[in-house]
């Protein structure tokens, strides 16, 4: 909304004042609201990727455990079977 077209349409110079004073509020409050949203996807954002890092350390650190089943397997093998 721009104050020509206000103007254009008859509307009187205290009223497009009004108005404009009105819209602004309306326009800072939505711009607001998107800061809040950009913030909120920001630390949603570092978190994913700190959990995708804390993810990748955990895998790490599974390989890195012996698998119980291989020593159940190793002394099956050596005791001779069934």
């Amino acid at each position: 909304m721009n104050r020509e077209f206000l103007k254009n349409a008859g509307v009187p110079e205290d009223a497009i004042d009004k108005i404009m004073a009105e819209n602004g509020k309306d326009i800072q409050a939505e711009k607001d609201k998107a800061a809040k949203t950009v913030n909120d996807l920001t630390e949603a954002s570092k978190m994913i990727l700190t959990c995708k890092t804390q993810a990748a350390e955990l895998q790490k650190k599974a390989g890195e455990v012996p698998d119980p089943r291989e020593k159940e397997k190793e002394r099956f093998a050596r005791s001779g079977g069934f």
